[in-house]
């Protein structure tokens, strides 16, 4: 089997279940895998950004990735985020994830510091040089520097980097990638969920998706209509989809990262899949309304509680 036959399909970039106190809640992690796993999930991919990596040290993230690991089947690819800012941070990151379960590490750019095409290409082959496990790269719009086409070629002919993960903010990004991958061995994902449909048409292999911790099955229903050709199906299925991400264009998602994690928590807990909406952000107290806006729209979506445990 080469890469882009094992590294495909949905994969939620999960969101990390919190206790109270603000510190992960490793046993709401191992559920929450294992919900997403049995909704047809082909994959996990935890400590992202939707994760809220910045917050982890480095203990919660290995109690976090062998939690998922649990909760997740033998054949569920466990995606890890070993991001940081460092060459040898990083690294380290990756080795962790490998003895705590993790299949495949996923750096993003350096945090902060921005860095030249030459400079991104060295940093990630560096990392995969050196780390136990395979390589996935997350192009994240937020990061100081985004990896431009020809440098992800290159990286592509890296034998232990396997995969990347797109967010850029048009789907024409993510249709170049995909296009420009064809006859390379790189799983191209997409990151952003109104261009799922579009990517896979353009030769993407899959989606890693916020939203997919909501709506795991509308995903892989999309995924498998666009597989059996069945485009009517996937067609409608994106468009539900669609009507989900409305969550994230509520106004008060706009004003930082805390509100936009805190959604999808709210619309988890409607599903039934997480038991509090606890998050990470010092201080974060979100208000009633922004609740009961994102309730109303999973009711207008005809979304309830799944019952998946």
């Amino acid at each position: 089997m080469n890469n882009t036959e094992r590294y495909t399909g949905v994969i939620p970039a999960m969101i990390t279940p919190c206790r109270a106190t603000g510190e992960p809640d490793p046993a709401g992690m191992t559920n929450l895998a294992r919900t997403l796993v049995k909704a047809g999930c082909h994959g996990l991919f935890a400590i992202g950004s939707t994760g809220e990596l910045p917050f982890l040290d480095e203990d919660q993230r290995r109690e976090i990735v062998a939690a998922a690991r649990e909760g997740a089947d033998k054949e569920t690819i466990l995606y890890a985020g070993v991001s940081g800012t460092g060459v040898k941070q990083v690294i380290r990151y990756a080795a962790n994830a490998a003895q705590d379960g993790a299949d495949v590490a996923i750096a993003m750019a350096p945090f902060f510091l921005k860095t030249d095409q030459e400079g991104l290409y060295a940093y990630i082959s560096q990392i995969a040089d050196s780390s136990p496990i395979p390589v996935g790269i997350y192009n994240h719009l937020r990061m100081p520097s985004q990896f431009e086409t020809d440098t992800i070629v290159r990286l592509a002919q890296h034998p232990n980097i396997v995969a990347l993960k797109d967010s850029s903010a048009s789907a024409e990004n993510g249709i170049e990638l995909a296009s420009a991958m064809k006859s390379l061995p790189l799983s191209i994902f997409q990151g952003r969920e109104p261009y799922i449909l579009e990517t896979l048409a353009a030769g993407a292999h899959g989606c890693v998706s916020a939203l997919a911790n909501i709506a795991p099955e509308w995903h892989r229903g999309l995924y498998d209509a666009f597989q059996n050709d069945d485009l009517e199906t996937a067609t409608e299925l994106q468009s539900k989809i669609n009507s989900l991400a409305r969550i994230f264009a509520l106004d008060d998602v706009k004003k930082s990262f805390a509100h936009f994690a805190y959604t999808i928590r709210c619309a988890a807990q409607f599903r039934g899949f997480i038991t509090d909406t606890y998050g990470m952000t010092p201080g974060f107290k979100a208000k009633p309304e922004l609740k009961n806006a994102v309730s109303d729209i999973m009711r207008e979506c005809g979304m309830g509680p799944c019952g998946l445990k």
